[in-house]
């Protein structure tokens, strides 16, 4: 079950429209749900370059007024925290320290 309301309704994993990040298995799990960051391609990020900025990536999203988590987000909250934290996991599995970018870097363009 991935949700249930007080009047006993409940919703199965198959009758949402997207995976749930708390009832899949570690490893590929979408953390963003308006801009796609996932566990598999942070984890590439930090492997092919040291770090992730996937972070910076939906930070800039989120102020330019194009997330619409209270809808997306199966929590209905703010993911950034999630995306940070699957950063940090990601770091501590290949064992080196990673930096999350800091508001006063220089931005990312996105298109």
């Amino acid at each position: 079950i991935v949700y249930f309301a007080e009047r006993g309704q409940s919703y199965s994993t198959s009758e949402v429209r997207a995976a749930v990040w708390q009832k899949e298995p570690e490893g590929a799990r979408t953390v963003c749900y308006c801009f796609g960051e996932n566990e598999a391609e942070i984890r590439a990020e930090v492997i092919a370059t040291g770090t992730s900025l996937a972070v910076e990536r939906v930070r800039q999203h989120i102020q330019a007024g194009r997330c619409a988590c209270e809808v997306r987000n199966p929590r209905g909250v703010c993911c950034l925290g999630d995306v940070a934290a699957a950063v940090k996991r990601a770091a501590a599995a290949m064992a080196a320290p990673v930096s999350l970018p800091d508001k006063s870097r220089s931005r990312l363009e996105i298109q």
